[in-house]
């Protein structure tokens, strides 16, 4: 969670707003280490990599810090929430 505030504060509030505003693709937040946390964040410890588990916990507060972020940021951890769930 450390490093996800870490990634948005140093990209900075104004590029943030402005990226939102320009509808910029967040194409640095849709990274193989953003698919990584991700997968780290939504996957069962008995199918995923060291560390990996599914906990509603951990998810909640990526949440909240996606959300204070940048709804699109959040946006799109929750489709990707959806689809693990669905695939389940």
């Amino acid at each position: 969670m450390r490093e996800t505030v870490g990634f948005f504060e140093a990209k900075g509030k104004k590029r943030l707003k402005d990226d939102d505003r320009d509808r910029v693709w967040y194409r640095d937040f849709s990274t193989p280490e953003g698919e990584e946390a991700f997968a780290t964040l939504l996957t069962p410890s008995a199918l995923g990599a060291e560390g990996a588990r599914w906990d509603t916990f951990r998810n909640c507060a990526l949440n909240e810090i996606l959300g204070f972020y940048g709804l699109a940021y959040w946006y799109t951890w929750q489709v990707t929430i959806l689809a693990s769930g669905r695939s389940g």
